[in-house]
């Protein structure tokens, strides 16, 4: 399954001319990319609109289809490769070896190419499918024969970062390098094993590889949906992906090369400071909320940080204080240093407001 130059297509019955639509599509879409015949329901609109995406050892279909049944024949087998079928919405079942595998919204299947086998989908779908070499992808499961056997619910956070990642390859425009084309893909084989099954040592592999990479475009995007709100910050970010804290710095000082921890208010040296993103990372923070790379260290929301430069004394302070837990501010009036270095941050930013809220309005995809 090595990647073809064409290796994006976007397909759809609306593309063909009314007359030929069906026969066209069962042909191009169903024969001739995902290998299967297409059986149309009577009296059922036939619709269908897919997304197809090649990489070095892995293929992505993704779409929606109205009701069919879809059926790979013994004509139709031609590898040995797995899918992976993951349905988003609508109610389907898989018909093979004589078993049949409800797989309806928030269900998801593992089935071979070599097997003879039929999709029932009873209503419009939407689903999402993962193709694998059987040699590449087979030593890393545990059990495979289990798992081709059962559904797999969706709502597994490994399956939940494996759609979430693979939305990217929907873009025509994203992977372009070869390089980029093979790493995304091992990132891809390290989720799905984990969904279907993983050995202890492919499980150790996706920890360290696929899982951060997978988090890590979730937090970007969480990042950018959520910029314009004013309680914005490390915490919150965490809170809604189900991780903690440190693991979230961790994964964005991989990136960013900056550090979303207590440097910034603890009154540390330039020397101590990371060094600054270059430029277009420092505009992926300033696009999130934090005017500049070096006040994301601190780890306060960015409200947090534009009522400092406001009311530096007050704002500083206030600062302080929520960093070392305190409402009242106590502790923080004994911190003076960190205050200090707070309120000199806050002033530098004022050459910069102009041209950072034009920034924060421009169109930007971290």
């Amino acid at each position: 399954m090595n990647s073809p130059p064409g290796n994006f297509f976007r397909l759809s019955t609306d593309q063909f001319a009314e007359r030929d639509r069906i026969e066209a599509a069962c042909e191009l879409i169903g024969r001739s990319l995902m290998k299967m015949e297409f059986d149309l329901l009577p009296d059922v609109p036939f619709n269908i609109k897919m997304v197809f995406r090649v990489l070095p050892d892995f293929g992505l279909a993704s779409g929606t289809c109205s009701a069919m049944d879809c059926l790979r024949t013994a004509q139709m087998i031609e590898s040995d490769d797995l899918i992976l079928t993951v349905a988003l919405s609508g109610g389907s079942a898989l018909h093979v070896r004589d078993s049949e595998i409800p797989i309806g919204g928030g269900m998801a299947a593992l089935t071979g190419t070599t097997d003879v086998s039929r999709c029932a989908i009873h209503s419009t779908s939407e689903f999402v499918n993962f193709r694998f070499p059987f040699e590449k992808i087979a030593p890393m499961i545990a059990d495979l024969d289990a798992a081709a056997m059962r559904p797999i619910p969706v709502n597994t956070e490994a399956l939940r970062l494996l759609v979430h990642y693979a939305s990217a390859l929907k873009n025509e425009a994203m992977l372009a390098t070869p390089q980029l084309q093979s790493l995304i893909s091992s990132h891809l084989q390290d989720l799905a094993v984990l969904v279907i099954g993983a050995t202890r040592d492919a499980e150790m592999i996706a920890g360290s590889r696929g899982i951060p990479a997978a988090r890590l475009r979730a937090i970007k995007a969480d990042i950018v949906r959520n910029f314009a709100d004013r309680d914005l910050s490390i915490d919150a970010v965490a809170q809604r992906n189900g991780i903690s804290p440190r693991y979230v710095s961790m994964l964005l000082e991989s990136v960013f090369r900056i550090r979303a921890g207590p440097a910034a208010a603890s009154g540390a040296s330039d020397a101590d400071r990371p060094t600054m993103v270059e430029p277009n990372r420092e505009f992926g923070c300033v696009r999130c909320g934090f005017w500049r790379p070096v006040l994301f260290q601190s780890g306060l929301p960015p409200a947090l940080w534009r009522d400092t430069l406001r009311r530096p004394q007050q704002g500083a302070r206030r600062a302080v204080a929520l960093r070392l837990g305190t409402s009242n501010g106590g502790r923080a009036s004994s911190a003076c240093s960190q205050a200090r270095h707070v309120r000199r941050t806050a002033c530098s930013m004022q050459k910069t407001t102009q041209c950072c809220n034009r920034a924060t309005a421009s169109s930007f995809r971290l």
